[in-house]
């Protein structure tokens, strides 16, 4: 599905192929590279400190419960996450 209006293009894929069904927002920005950054940043604290997966996968369960994870609701992003 392409998201009208949004800033930048975005294209919204979802699966309900699994058990908890899989929702993913892509944005393509050729100009920013913030995607990039934020593996490269979230790769090395995952080597400082294993647990760091454990609570983004918390963080992410809690906000999805809460239906806070929603940027065109004007709530949180995965980024802010």
């Amino acid at each position: 599905t392409v998201v009208t209006g949004a800033r930048v293009p975005i294209c919204a894929v979802e699966h309900d192929g699994t058990q908890h069904g899989v929702s993913v927002d892509i944005s393509v920005q050729p100009k920013q590279n913030f995607g990039r950054f934020t593996v490269l940043a979230l790769r090395a604290f995952l080597i400082v400190d294993p647990r760091v997966r454990d609570l983004v996968l918390v963080v992410k369960t809690w906000s999805k419960r809460r239906r806070v994870n929603d940027a065109f609701q004007g709530t949180l992003n995965s980024f802010s996450l």
